[in-house]
């Protein structure tokens, strides 16, 4: 009788053990209110921003694009890698009225939640329209609004998001060199 008792408790802690991992991983942090939220799968990785009622700025990139590096383009894995924001122009918040620069040494990297936080004072949530960050050491100039994203250096790549297929396009590019008359 014991050992019928142990291994169903035995079972049923096994049965549990994936429950409790699936509901723990799929509770979303509360960052705040939503800023910006938009499709990860784009050449940024940019996923969604937030903003507390501190002004912290909450910034959470998908990890397969932005920090691993499966996405040559946004440049963030060696932000994520290290663990700090340095060797970059650092951040920009656009709001309706302001553009706001967010220096490197400001900037907060979680490694593990892949995400970039920040502060900000006297803006609301809503007034934030873009942002624009510089990845360290890659030369390049990411913008983020919420249906389009830009990585530019000599060449420009863009995408733009189809709400009505729910992708993104085809990545486009452009010399940001060129005249255009």
């Amino acid at each position: 009788m014991k050992v019928y008792l142990k291994i169903s408790a035995l079972i049923m802690a096994l049965l549990m053990l994936p429950a409790m991992f699936l509901t723990g991983c799929s509770e979303p942090k509360d960052y705040g209110r939503e800023i910006i939220s938009i499709d990860s799968k784009n050449i940024t990785g940019f996923k969604a921003a937030y903003m507390d009622d501190n002004g912290l700025v909450t910034v959470l990139f998908e990890k397969k694009y932005a920090a691993e590096g499966y996405m040559p383009y946004g440049r963030l894995y060696e932000a994520f890698q290290r663990g700090e924001y340095s060797g970059g122009e650092g951040f920009y918040v656009l709001t309706k009225d302001d553009e706001i620069h967010i220096e490197p040494a400001d900037i907060a990297v979680n490694k593990r939640e892949t995400t970039l936080s920040f502060t900000v004072k006297d803006v609301e949530p809503s007034d934030i329209y873009c942002f624009v960050y510089y990845p360290p050491n890659s030369g390049l100039k990411c913008s983020v609004w919420k249906s389009r994203v830009e990585v530019a250096g000599q060449t420009a790549y863009y995408q733009s998001y189809d709400e009505s297929k729910g992708c993104w396009s085809d990545i486009q590019s452009y010399d940001r060199y060129t005249v255009v008359s």
